[in-house]
């Protein structure tokens, strides 16, 4: 297939439409729960990395593809609400460390746990098992992990 007399990949265009199609039927799901609890898609999103794991404000941005200043603002807001802390090592005082408290973790169990209607509508959705979920995830994590030089997407 051409547009313009260039040839290109109509599967490879399928791929990259449906998951943008997915992304946003997620997103249509997601962003009215997360809204509920007064959180932005962004914030909602430092929360789930930070649920994986605490880290520094730069590694914070990598993850999720932002720039530093605009995660620091997002961060400032879950901070200010409880939902983050901000710890500075005694080692390098220019150095901040930030966690998830327990508070932003009620927060996510409020929409991802497995008792919600947003996970069980996910759960209806996706009507593969296990094993094939766990492969389809790691196929996306190659995919992003080629697209953006070994650096994992968080949700």
């Amino acid at each position: 297939m051409s547009i313009s007399g260039k040839k290109y990949n109509s599967t490879l265009y399928e791929l990259i439409s449906t998951y943008r199609d997915l992304a946003l039927c997620i997103s249509h799901v997601v962003k009215p729960l997360v809204e509920e609890v007064g959180l932005t898609m962004f914030q909602f999103r430092l929360l789930v990395c930070l649920y994986e794991g605490g880290t520094n404000l730069t590694e914070l941005a990598e993850r999720v593809h932002a720039y530093k200043g605009y995660t620091s603002s997002a961060v400032d807001v879950l901070v200010a609400a409880h939902l983050v802390t901000r710890q500075y090592p005694e080692s390098d005082r220019r150095s901040v460390y930030l966690e998830i408290t327990d508070d932003g973790k009620h927060v996510l169990d409020q929409i991802l746990d497995t008792d919600t209607p947003f996970y069980q509508r996910l759960s209806s959705a996706f009507q593969l098992s296990e094993a094939e979920l766990q492969r389809l995830i790691a196929l996306h994590r190659n995919v992003i992990s080629n697209l953006v030089d070994g650096r994992k997407e968080c949700l």
